[in-house]
């Protein structure tokens, strides 16, 4: 291991795409996990990569960022969204997300950009701790303080179509939503719950109940699913000369928790940094904090408008736009959000203080 190699901590999506980038700039790169295998945190949940907050295709923005988007990756045109009274049905010419396999799988996302890594000719060291002072990238998942919403689901085969439903009800997804997603015979129904996370069990129980009515899905054999989300703003990005990528900088969608484009960029960006000495602060607020500061609006809208049902889903699948083109507005730093970001950030402070400049420490 020479003393110009890059060391980066975490083989999440921010650490190996920033390795992939660095490895391909010719550098020489190790990457440290402490876990036996990459995406240990994950046991084969279904994740969706957004594919609405710019006008080009996510994948194709990958590949211009130097990933490979060889992972197995289903489009989705067509989505239907409840809020437990009215029922919404929309599609849209263009995908509006990618569903991925998350976790230590063949197909998964994380084990297609480790062998995509290891392609390049970088070094992943398992099992291994290296100090965090020393590293050049920190991408070791959500910061301990920052977490703010749990998701608890099932996995299972299934016969079923493709399809993707959102439920948006308090009783069945406290201040978030539940999910059925299926993809080639793969499927995955979760809760997601904000702030109050103690009611993840019984939202997750209801949740099943209304799964169920809605389509003929067999949970015999499904394997538990689950993990935890995490949102900073203004959290530092760099820990002395460390750059911050991911969610170990906060870089998660604060309205629906959409994290993995942000990971996957956040990556890039460190490494363009690396190799062309620019600042990488200046790159990530230019790239990702408009879509952080949109998902502070959205967010307070979503809880302060009306509890209970969400009325910003009608006005989401209504508007004569495609259904792609809302989703894009709604994340855009317009000048409506910038007129309610004020207000929004002072609510987002006193409900979630601690996704606010959460401060400098960090887990390893």
């Amino acid at each position: 291991m020479t003393s110009s190699a890059i060391q980066i901590l975490g083989a999440g999506p921010g650490g190996l795409s920033a390795a992939i980038a660095l490895a391909r700039g010719g550098r020489e790169v190790h990457i440290h996990e402490r876990y036996e295998s990459v995406g240990k945190r994950f046991q084969g949940d279904l994740q969706g990569i957004e594919n609405w907050s710019t006008k080009d295709n996510v994948l194709e923005r990958l590949r211009s960022l130097g990933i490979d988007a060889r992972f197995a990756a289903t489009p989705f045109r067509e989505v239907t969204m409840t809020d437990g009274r009215r029922t919404f049905h929309r599609d849209s010419p263009e995908p509006l997300f990618y569903l991925v396999k998350r976790g230590p799988f063949p197909d998964s996302l994380d084990s297609s950009l480790c062998k995509q890594a290891i392609e390049h000719g970088v070094t992943i060291h398992y099992r291994s701790h290296y100090p965090q002072s020393d590293a050049h990238i920190i991408a070791t998942g959500p910061i301990r303080q920052s977490i703010i919403a749990a998701d608890k689901g099932l996995v299972f085969s299934t016969t079923l179509p493709n399809m993707a439903v959102g439920i948006f009800h308090d009783d069945l997804a406290y201040l978030g939503y539940s999910y059925l997603l299926i993809a080639e015979g793969y499927g995955c129904l979760c809760t997601v719950v904000f702030k109050d996370l103690h009611r993840l069990n019984n939202c997750f129980e209801r949740t099943v109940e209304v799964a169920r009515r809605m389509a003929p899905i067999d949970l015999t054999n499904a394997r538990p699913v689950g993990g935890i989300g995490g949102f900073s703003l203004n959290h530092p990005l760099k820990l002395g000369s460390s750059l911050l990528v991911g969610e170990a900088a906060g870089f998660q969608d604060l309205l629906w928790g959409f994290g993995i484009r942000t990971a996957l960029t956040s990556g890039c960006l460190a490494a363009q940094s690396l190799l062309t000495n620019q600042e990488y602060t200046l790159l990530a607020q230019k790239e990702i904090a408009p879509f952080l500061q949109a998902s502070v609006v959205n967010r307070c809208l979503w809880e302060t408008v009306k509890l209970g049902a969400r009325p910003l889903l009608p006005f989401l699948m209504k508007v004569p736009f495609s259904l792609r083109t809302n989703f894009r507005l709604l994340y855009r730093f317009s000048p409506f959000h910038r007129l309610l970001y004020p207000f929004a950030l002072r609510y987002i402070k006193r409900q979630y203080p601690h996704s606010i400049n959460t401060g400098k420490e960090q887990d390893g």
